[in-house]
């Protein structure tokens, strides 16, 4: 594909923020390798990945992106991502076994896919507390061996937020990993819902950030960054969008800190807009089909994570191609269809 260039005189000074949404994570996973292999990425030696920020999934990705470039550039990072999104892929080939057997079929009846079957749902909540954020954490020390060097040191920074609670009042607060406090940990802990169990570190209990933020774009604004490009994963507000900062829109729920920010990150984007007018600001969504309920995020069957993958990678081409000359001159997110 012919992409427009880019000036080799305009400085990029680019910033990702990588939106959580379980197994749509394979979306921003297409999104990510597209623009990594694309040329307005690798042929102009202006542009330059600062930061990074991500919540849940998008903790995930994010570790996998920073670490990767730190250590060996778009190449290494697209190797992870491949590596650590087919290992995902062999639970779900794993899990796909038992929905084949014919005592199941039972339950496999009038389930639209990419929707899991309720005895999937069921028995995906019944695993033991804590233990998909502890086999995260494992899948990540895996995948990332060298961690302290290439994310401690390295010229791409990671932010990664979780929610924190108070061990007696039960109390919720926000809380952002960055520096030497970012571990493998962090990560799992950035993605541990409610019903997972939650995520120990030291004797603290993390729940997931998008319990907060997801994802907060606080820390990357401080990194000098003159582009900021969001991938969300949720589907937009059926009111429309309006510029309204994601604290606000928590503050309305009854327990703050216990429910995901999914939509509201869309209201967020055009209060970025209006508040930073000096970063330009892009977006790539995915299009949520009303169809998919809450259980297509848990679907990790390889047929859903390629499907997801291949819509990345499609938007993320278009966005390339419509508006990769914008980097470093203005934005090309419009509120009415970012």
């Amino acid at each position: 594909m012919k992409l427009p260039k880019l000036s080799s005189k305009q400085d990029v000074r680019l910033g990702l923020a990588l939106q959580g949404g379980g197994a749509y994570g394979a979306y921003a996973k297409g999104v990510l390798k597209a623009l990594f292999n694309s040329e307005a990425f690798r042929q102009n030696k202006k542009l330059k990945i600062n930061a990074v920020t991500g919540t849940s999934a998008g903790a995930v990705n994010g570790a996998i992106t920073t670490y990767g470039l730190n250590s060996g550039g778009y190449d290494e990072a697209i190797r992870i991502l491949d590596s650590f999104w087919s290992e995902i892929e062999g639970n779900g080939r794993a899990i796909k076994m038992l929905s084949l057997t014919d005592q199941f079929n039972f339950f496999t009846r009038n389930v639209a896919y990419p929707n899991l079957p309720f005895y999937l749902e069921k028995a995906m909540g019944m695993m033991p507390a804590g233990s998909i954020p502890k086999n995260l954490q494992d899948q990540v020390e895996r995948h990332m061996p060298d961690w302290d060097k290439h994310m401690h040191s390295g010229p791409v920074k990671l932010f990664v937020n979780a929610v924190l609670e108070d061990e007696k009042s039960k109390e919720r607060s926000h809380i952002v990993f960055k520096g030497k406090e970012l571990t493998p940990a962090s990560i799992a802990a950035s993605g541990a819902l409610e019903e997972l169990g939650g995520h120990m570190i030291d004797g603290k209990k993390f729940y997931d950030g998008a319990y907060w933020r997801n994802p907060c774009t606080t820390d990357i604004r401080g990194e000098g960054i003159t582009d900021l490009l969001i991938v969300t994963l949720q589907k937009k507000p059926d009111s429309g969008i309006k510029p309204e900062h994601q604290d606000e829109a928590r503050k309305r729920h009854e327990k703050p800190g216990h429910k995901v920010l999914t939509e509201e990150i869309h209201n967020h984007i055009a209060y970025l807009q209006k508040q930073y007018p000096h970063i330009n600001l892009h977006v790539i969504s995915l299009e949520v089909d009303p169809a998919w309920d809450d259980t297509s995020r848990m679907n990790i069957d390889p047929r859903w994570l390629h499907d997801l993958e291949d819509m990345g990678k499609r938007d993320a081409e278009k966005w390339l191609a419509d508006h990769a000359d914008k980097l470093g001159k203005q934005s090309s997110y419009g509120p009415a269809a970012p």
